[in-house]
């Protein structure tokens, strides 16, 4: 049925949506339901080194066309998208033999489609290694990886994978990662080959762990796992390394190897060339290796690790396993034994979802203090928050609270600021006393998460800290000093696509209310370490030219402005929306330039569906069924339909029974059809089944 219908969106019993439902993959992204597949479109050219990172960095990969129906499909998407793109970057690539095309997963160019322009490949000046896609022809010729081009990113819907718990309801940890019952964990292979460091951080990235074999019969279920993902690979990265003392290999949450799988291959481990780190190959033996060398690398989440904190008293209280909880301080810390420059340990607690350290008053500092003595009996000192890189001689924490409102004990003669390059504090533990350091200097460090910060349990659908959560979505960040969430987007669009972006997401583009506030984000985006310098605000004056207003009607008067010299000056009589710089300035852009931008949703706003579980009060929950529905009065096509559940987290209604079939029939009745100005079937509604593929009916779950 093509017409446009009204449709109802079903949530499944409440651990099932928190955890299980199809969700959309990302919301700049584009279903083709031909190929089951995502799509994005890059506007902004780049390498192909570039271009293959930025498909990574958003958990997809760089797009090639498995046939002539998809390259066909994917072209048509693209003039729709952007018609006067010329080219853009394919997977394919020869770095790896010259002459001997594959993509990034492997693929010799024979297995997928390719149709070569005429006299091409050429390899002209022997510098052309990667491979374009004409748009005009659709032809594939090679170029120079290091000219900028277009590109599309690809994400496949069935690299999502389900499996059931003993009621029949999925069970999922992230919808890229692959459950293996025995094992009882969650596992997912990146092809994309990285450094032990660069994997160790994408595995934390993903809230999980750098794989490494318990035992023998999980070293099997994972090299077969891995054969089924791609039989090319020879080798992976382990968790194990002895980066801390030479010789004495441990796992990054410190087992020793002796008490998990150990099989080193014949003469190994030989340490030659510096050899810190261990790989796991195909016939199941280990070999040290150089850290820095690029592998390919698996994580793994643990299923009992989504369920080990409850709200029940006696039971444990958990944030990540390798982080120890304080009772007294109501807080989790955790001591990280590889020494990192300021600026990379601040980074790595913000990886783990925590901050860097620094003591609040004397009883804290007094209690971490007897927790890393507890912990190891050889650190001399820690790095610590303070610093005073804003404003030399001003220290203050990361989070803006200036010295004085902390714990600040000075050693004798500090802070001195040696050679002028002192800007960051260390912690020396010995006398629980105060020292500015250089901060590029390494030093071990501390970890912290305050308990009342802890996220929602999506895998036990229940807050972590026995209701003290404060959440909008997981994405989302809240600001405490500005009781609102905050995301920062990294893809850059224009001032359209990023209202619409931030309207999917049940929240709004951000304007500061006042210099405070711009402050705060201006601070946020900077801690996120991205390579942003501007963003675009809700601010604008499309409605009348010189009249600057926020979306929601706010004349520019009542909100924070601070224009930059000469600003606005509507270049060329094409300036009709507001960027701000990093230095707190605005500026007038033409609303089509691609830009970063922030997304905002006050506290206030936020309204908690309790019987749902979910911040969405569009959706009603039945006591005939135990499940949650909202009727959508905005017609719309199935696909479109289905893609709209989606970014809400939910599926199209499955009806399972009599009762869910009665109930929808009466939510159906009961609509408020006479706001509807649309064409569409009356009586009609959208449900979850489908026979898109003429394979026969099925479901969307």
């Amino acid at each position: 049925m093509d017409s446009n219908n009204l449709f109802i969106l079903l949530v499944l019993y409440i651990s099932e949506f928190s955890g299980g439902q199809p969700i959309v993959f990302r919301p700049d992204y584009t279903y083709i339901a031909q190929q089951q597949s995502f799509y994005k479109v890059h506007l902004s050219r780049m390498s192909w080194f570039e271009a293959k990172r930025m498909c990574v960095l958003e958990d997809a990969s760089l797009f090639y066309p498995q046939n002539e129906e998809e390259a066909k499909d994917v072209l048509s998407f693209i003039t729709h998208t952007a018609p006067t793109i010329p080219s853009i970057y394919l997977s394919l690539n020869d770095l790896d033999t010259k002459g001997m095309y594959q993509t990034i997963d492997g693929k010799p160019i024979s297995d997928v489609y390719h149709k070569w322009s005429p006299g091409e490949p050429n390899n002209n000046n022997g510098e052309e290694d990667c491979v374009v896609l004409i748009l005009e022809n659709g032809l594939f010729n090679d170029g120079n990886c290091n000219t900028t081009e277009y590109f599309v990113c690809k994400k496949p819907l069935d690299s999502r994978s389900n499996m059931s718990n003993s009621v029949g309801q999925e069970i999922i940890f992230r919808p890229d990662y692959t459950y293996i019952a025995q094992q009882q964990s969650f596992y997912k292979v990146h092809l994309p080959e990285m450094t032990w460091f660069e994997a160790k951080r994408i595995c934390a990235l993903e809230d999980a762990s750098l794989f490494y074999p318990q035992n023998e019969e999980e070293a099997k279920d994972v090299l077969l796992f891995i054969k089924d993902t791609d039989p090319m690979i020879s080798s992976i990265y382990l968790s194990l390394n002895d980066l801390d003392k030479k010789g004495v290999f441990k796992t990054i949450d410190g087992k020793p190897i002796s008490d998990v799988y150990n099989k080193w291959g014949p003469g190994e481990p030989n340490n030659l060339g510096d050899e810190d780190c261990a790989v796991l190959h195909q016939n199941g033996e280990l070999n040290d290796l150089n850290c820095n060398i690029k592998q390919r690398f698996v994580c793994k989440k643990p299923l009992d690790s989504g369920c080990n904190m409850s709200n029940s008293p006696g039971q444990e209280i958990v944030f990540r396993p390798d982080y120890t909880y304080i009772a007294q301080q109501q807080s989790f810390y955790k001591v990280h034994l590889s020494e990192m420059s300021w600026f990379e340990a601040k980074r790595m607690c913000a990886l783990e979802e925590a901050s860097l350290f620094y003591p609040e008053n004397e009883k804290e500092a007094k209690d971490v203090l007897s927790f890393i003595q507890n912990t190891t009996q050889t650190i001399p000192s820690i790095y610590l928050s303070l610093n005073d890189l804003e404003i030399k001689g001003v220290y203050q924490t990361i989070d803006g609270k200036p010295i004085s409102d902390v714990y600040n004990k000075w050693s004798p003669g500090e802070p001195n600021n040696n050679k002028g390059e002192e800007d960051c504090v260390v912690l020396i533990l010995e006398n629980g006393l105060f020292n500015d350091g250089n901060c590029n200097t390494t030093e071990y460090f501390v970890c912290k998460k305050l308990l009342y910060s802890v996220r929602r349990n999506s895998r036990c659908n229940m807050p972590n800290s026995g209701g003290q959560e404060i959440v909008f979505r997981p994405d989302y960040t809240y600001i405490a000093q500005q009781q609102s969430f905050y995301k920062v987007h990294l893809p850059e669009m224009t001032w359209f696509e990023a209202k619409r972006i931030c309207a999917l997401e049940d929240a709004s583009l951000f304007y500061p209310q006042n210099e405070e506030e711009a402050k705060d984000v201006l601070l946020f985006i900077k801690n996120t370490k991205l390579p942003i310098h501007s963003i675009y605000l809700s601010l604008n004056d499309l409605d009348i030219e010189g009249v600057f207003k926020t979306i929601d009607g706010k004349p520019i008067s009542d909100v924070y402005n601070k224009w930059g010299p000469g600003e606005p000056n509507n270049n060329k009589g094409e300036e009709d929306c507001v960027v701000l710089f990093e230095n707190g300035q605005f500026n007038d852009v033409n609303c089509n330039n691609m830009k970063h931008f922030v997304c905002k949703k006050p506290l206030e706003a936020v309204t908690w569906n309790s019987r749902c579980n979910m911040s969405n009060s569009g959706y009603i929950f039945s006591e005939e069924t135990g499940n949650c529905y909202k009727l959508h009065t905005k017609p719309l096509n199935w696909i479109d339909a289905y893609a709209t559940c989606l970014l809400e987290r939910t599926t199209l209604a499955v009806i399972d029974s009599p009762s869910e079939r009665d109930f929808l029939a009466n939510l159906a009745i009961r609509a408020a059809t006479h706001l509807i100005s649309e064409t569409y079937q009356k009586g009609i509604f959208h449900l979850g089944f489908h026979n898109r593929h003429n394979t026969g009916w099925t479901t969307v779950r």
